[in-house]
């Protein structure tokens, strides 16, 4: 099994030994009994770290993996290769798995699962000098200081993995969720109409029209994932904010847009439905922003009417 090992603290003064891009056999050392001449055992992968990165949701074709309260994606795009002269297999539940080294870490990072870069299962048997293109996926802390991760081979292989400073070298991430590239925060704001990613969706939120007794805010919504998802009013705590500071609730439906019909329900991979909020018995002031946390994660975006 392919290993992450995640450390928090050393006793020695951290240093890389690995760089993107560069294949690093890693395995099992064994030796012969009484002497100290290497066996060379099957159980050994060619790894080729391509990047790191962050992310909110993945889409895997079999199901949509969203980051939970409080934490992010990390996301690990490498090559495994068979240096072996046996059959290597290469499975996403018994492949790959996490190690973590260090209690504060233990507590907070977490293997998921893996699969082809799209989206696709992982299950492969490889032959001697074949490979397969991998997506690794990590549940990470919204914000952590440092990563450093070892790419190892089984449990009694640990002084052959090959070590990483991920922050430095991780793909800097466009989120409006991202405060500096790679650590991620739980809110964010943004200008109205302008795309956002959360969780399974990119939204896009249109500034409020006074129609009647109410106020109507237009909510563009796309589903982002590999799989069907669901969205409708309930998901979502939605307010609408005024002059003065005062808040009003949205009423409890989504319409189509113009219309008093009610809808929520499911999107299909890569579908957009327009929507619309309609905020009741509001005060006379002007509305200065709109609000949307979500139940599930409980990350929230503000759509600023001044920007």
């Amino acid at each position: 099994m392919l290993a992450l090992l995640l450390i928090a603290a050393q006793t020695k003064p951290f240093v890389a030994n690995a760089e993107l891009g560069k294949p690093y056999r890693v395995g099992v050392q064994a030796y012969i009994i009484g002497t100290k001449t290497k066996v060379d055992m099957p159980y050994w992968r060619t790894i080729t770290v391509k990047s790191f990165r962050t992310a909110q949701a993945f889409g895997g074709q079999g199901e949509s993996i969203i980051a939970e309260a409080g934490q992010k994606l990390l996301l690990i795009d490498v090559n495994i290769k068979n240096p072996n002269n046996d059959k290597v297999q290469v499975t996403t539940a018994e492949t790959l798995r996490t190690l973590i080294w260090e209690a504060n870490l233990a507590k907070s990072f977490r293997y998921i699962r893996a699969f082809l870069p799209d989206g696709g299962t992982l299950r492969h048997d490889l032959k001697t000098g074949q490979a397969v293109d991998v997506t690794m996926v990590l549940s990470a802390p919204e914000h952590t200081p440092f990563v450093h991760l070892g790419l190892s081979y089984e449990r009694n292989s640990n002084q052959t993995a090959r070590w990483f400073d991920v922050i430095p070298i991780a793909q800097k991430s466009k989120s409006v969720f991202s405060t500096d590239g790679f650590n991620f925060g739980p809110s964010a704001t943004v200008a109205a109409d302008a795309p956002f990613e959360l969780d399974a969706f990119r939204f896009a939120i249109s500034k409020p029209v006074k129609k009647g007794d109410h106020y109507a805010v237009t909510l563009i919504a796309t589903n982002t994932m590999r799989m069907p998802a669901s969205w409708g009013w309930q998901y979502s705590v939605t307010e609408l904010q005024f002059a003065g500071g005062a808040k009003v609730t949205a009423y409890p439906s989504t319409y189509e847009p113009g219309t008093d019909t009610m809808w929520g329900g499911e999107l299909t991979p890569g579908q957009t439905k327009r929507l619309e909020y309609r905020f009741y018995n509001a005060p006379a002031a002007a509305p200065t922003s709109f609000t949307m946390k979500l139940n599930a994660t409980q990350r929230q975006v503000t759509v600023d009417f001044s920007r």
